[in-house]
């Protein structure tokens, strides 16, 4: 099977054009498996730890909304109470969606336990308020109300170390996968650049041998040197039929010489 120099040279260029995609490649995969870290760590972790945060922030808004209303007696206070626990709720619900640890799972229900538990605390104290038994409420604010709020912070800190104990891992993980990537890419560039050398050279000694010799054998006889052997390049290309036209025309004058060019070059 012939195959020419521009086929050679073809599959030069198909080579180092297959290691560059192979690189390319080797490279959008191991960035798309890091993009796909970080959002979920974004949208997992990161969503999970803020949500847990606002859980706090409207418990800490209920109990703010409590005391204005028991203070100044202002419907506002009663109405934010009132939507703070709607929030939280629907908050809570979200949150529990997207957590997956049985202990997380506890936790948010004990959360959920407590402020409903609160919530129902912040209904008797407001009935306490319209009677005017000022002693009444205050009492179940210092007793009942502290045990509820001390042990919603316990769990919510429980709860938001866990959270932030599995952000730090992803992170860590999603930093450790960049790093291997940026190895990956120095080792595969090296081999990459050490086969297409290794492709290249090769290529060129296979065209550029059989071009050498050929130009000694035309630099001999041109000189007026004809008892050198024949010429054999094996390469089935435009050079091998190079060769063998040079030995045809050059045979007769050869055989007058009593002499032969020949190199077996490949």
């Amino acid at each position: 099977m012939k195959v020419t120099v521009r086929k050679k040279l073809y599959a030069v260029f198909a080579a180092v054009y297959m290691l560059l995609i192979a690189l390319v490649g080797i490279a959008y995969y191991e960035i798309s498996t890091i993009n796909a870290n970080y959002t979920r760590l974004l949208n997992g972790d990161v969503s999970n730890l803020i949500n847990v945060k606002q859980l706090e922030i409207l418990v800490r808004r209920e109990q703010g909304s409590m005391r204005g209303y028991l203070l100044t007696g202002d419907q506002t206070s009663l109405t934010n109470f009132t939507k703070a626990h709607d929030e939280f709720e629907r908050l809570s619900n979200e949150l529990e969606k997207t957590l997956t640890k049985t202990k997380t799972k506890e936790l948010l229900a004990r959360l959920n336990e407590l402020e409903q538990q609160f919530y129902e605390l912040g209904q008797k104290t407001f009935q306490l308020k319209e009677e005017n038994n000022v002693e009444a409420y205050t009492q179940l604010i210092i007793t009942t109300g502290r045990d509820i709020t001390s042990q919603f912070d316990e769990a919510v800190g429980q709860l938001t170390k866990i959270q932030q104990k599995d952000m730090n891992q992803a992170d860590k993980a999603a930093k450790s996968e960049a790093s291997s990537l940026k190895v990956w890419m120095i080792i595969i560039g090296v081999i990459a650049l050490a086969i297409g050398n290794i492709v290249t050279i090769y290529m060129s000694r296979v065209l550029s041998r059989p071009l050498l010799t050929l130009s000694e054998a035309a630099k001999r006889i041109a000189s007026g040197d004809l008892t050198g052997e024949e010429i054999v390049i094996r390469n089935r290309d435009e050079i091998g039929e190079l060769a063998a036209s040079f030995n045809s025309h050059f045979a007769p004058s050869r055989r007058k010489s009593g002499g032969f060019f020949r190199s077996d070059v490949e």
